[in-house]
């Protein structure tokens, strides 16, 4: 598309700084408005030697970055992940190396952090496993543990008493206070002689992975999680997730956003009653730019029928 100028019939009166300075306000309003448009344009734009599917991925890891920029999350969402956003993406992974362009951005001031989940049906098997295993070990022992999950995953219990952060900590109410933040940051103390603790701590490891899955801001569903989907946005519907798939009738289902092919492009469509139960405020500009916008199992607008635009 060819934006042209009209051409200057009036002599400007405005000092050079005024006109700068609207010039940069322009800059810094439609210069993410920008990027969506070239998404939209961009998907049958790549050399031939990447395959269709990597143009695709690449395409839609590149509108999930500029999704984070127009939704808002609730204020305890963001304040929860520090100065992380979490890209969460679940089921067997479609995007590949496409999705490296998401490596090392930004969104504001915080990092977008990417996180790869196993299949639903595998991670509730993990769960299950866990639970016996930690139940087993836990019983076994005689003394306070710390249990936590490493940066791998792993399941890792160590004596209370060889913790670096309470080992040197005397007095009963600064260890009371100490235990207390540890707790906010994943490692909990277990006493073998509290059966009720031990139950509380087993079930919290053990459901880790599905935690994580609340803590994302933006969770991609992958093709493979078509028999679970129902069961995944339950899981997070409540927690502040916006939800992206490209599986038919996804929207149906109660996911927010799915991908969809239209004239060899990437396109997608947006259920404003899902994000709105979901507690995010998806701004105006993404609105316009979707294909599809559906409210009450109503479309109320979409990109491709002016009338309904103006009707809105």
């Amino acid at each position: 598309m060819i934006i042209r100028e009209k051409p200057a019939d009036t002599v400007c009166t405005q000092s050079w700084a005024a006109r700068a300075g609207v010039g940069r306000m322009r800059r810094l309003l439609l210069g993410p408005i920008l990027v969506l448009l070239t998404c939209l344009l961009a998907a049958d734009a790549y050399p031939e030697s990447k395959t269709a599917q990597y143009k695709e991925y690449e395409v839609k890891a590149a509108f999930m970055y500029n999704f984070l920029k127009f939704v808002d999350w609730p204020e305890g969402k963001m304040a929860s992940n520090g100065n992380q956003i979490i890209i969460g993406i679940i089921g067997q992974d479609p995007f590949g190396s496409a999705a490296d362009i998401l490596k090392d951005k930004k969104v504001e001031d915080r990092n977008v952090v990417i996180k790869h989940f196993d299949g639903f049906q595998q991670l509730k098997e993990a769960v299950e496993k866990d639970k016996t295993e930690l139940t087993g070990k836990i019983k076994a022992l005689s003394k306070s543990q710390i249990v936590y999950r490493d940066n791998d995953g792993k399941i890792v219990i160590k004596p209370a008493d060889e913790f670096d952060e309470l080992k040197s900590i005397t007095d009963g109410a600064a260890r009371e206070k100490k235990i207390e933040e540890l707790k906010k940051r994943g490692f909990l103390l277990t006493d073998p002689s509290k059966p009720g603790d031990i139950k509380t701590i087993i079930d919290t490891i053990a459901n880790g992975q599905m935690e994580a899955l609340k803590q994302c801001h933006l969770l991609f569903i992958c093709p493979s999680e078509k028999k679970n989907i129902s069961e995944i946005i339950d899981l997070v519907k409540d927690h502040g997730v916006l939800t992206v798939a490209d599986t038919q009738e996804f929207l149906d289902t109660g996911g927010i956003v799915n991908f969809v092919i239209e004239d060899n492009k990437v396109r997608f469509e947006i259920n404003l009653t899902a994000s709105e139960k979901a507690g995010l405020k998806i701004r105006s500009q993404l609105l316009r730019l979707a294909k599809k916008v559906v409210k009450n199992g109503v479309e109320v607008t979409g990109l491709t029928d002016p009338a309904k635009k103006e009707s809105q």
